[in-house]
């Protein structure tokens, strides 16, 4: 009688896949995609494996997947690559790696946002740097103009303001309501923002289209910070 033959291994669950994508090592991931896992299936969600991988900053697991086939620039029903994911939550390895494999640095959400935004807004300037890099356009305007250095005022990011400024931001660019990133440090109270973006070029005087300046919004949010730093300034300006 002919020998039996030898059981072949059992297909990988989809539903595993996923999870072992964001928690598992190279080695698991790499065994599953060999017993037939689907490197660019989706989950209920709608999220590839290469997404779940970058949301866990799953650097090692992504060098797989990436490897194997997976689509760098696929979109979840949020209309998020995996470059605006790793963005907003990972380290600048993984923005790095998926730039490498070809990922889109000008993909924009419904929102206009481009990953670069999303990272002044979620993360930190050792991402923005990793993404200007790999070519990010600093002075991007999302749908209501505004762009990565205006987000990085709002959140008091000293060091993304010199970054995005050293890598040719326009720190008297204008958002939809005609204010300057110095005049958006003035309305929302930013005195950290002031001194980085005067020394980067900021005009004092600029006026918005109601005729105020940066020092107006910041009486009018009565941020006594804000207001010595750019009374300040202007005193200084005066003297010259």
């Amino acid at each position: 009688a002919a020998p039996a033959l030898a059981a072949s291994a059992p297909r990988f669950d989809p539903a595993k896949f996923g999870p072992l994508c964001r928690e598992g090592g190279a080695r698991a991931v790499s065994e599953a995609l060999k017993r037939g896992a689907d490197v660019n299936g989706r989950d209920p969600e709608g999220w590839s494996p290469l997404m779940a991988a970058v949301q866990w900053n799953n650097a090692e697991v992504v060098r797989v997947l990436l490897k194997a086939g997976a689509e760098v620039n696929a979109l979840n029903p949020n209309g998020w690559s995996p470059l605006m994911l790793a963005a907003q939550w990972n380290g600048p390895e993984v923005v790095r790696l998926l730039a490498r494999a070809g990922a889109d640095v000008h993909v924009r959400e419904g929102d206009g946002w481009s990953p670069l935004m999303i990272a002044a807004q979620r993360n930190g300037p050792e991402v923005a740097a990793a993404l200007l890099d790999a070519g990010s356009d600093p002075n991007a305007h999302a749908q209501d103009g505004w762009t990565p250095l205006m987000i990085a005022v709002m959140k008091g990011n000293v060091a993304l303001i010199h970054l995005l400024a050293g890598r040719g931001a326009d720190v008297n660019a204008r958002e939809m309501g005609s204010k300057t990133p110095l005049m958006i440090a003035g309305q929302e109270g930013v005195a950290a923002a002031v001194g980085p973006l005067l020394e980067c070029g900021a005009d004092l005087e600029a006026q918005a289209s109601n005729g105020w300046t940066a020092l107006d919004f910041a009486i009018w949010k009565k941020d006594a910070d804000t207001i010595a730093a750019l009374s300040q300034a202007r005193v200084k300006g005066l003297s010259r």
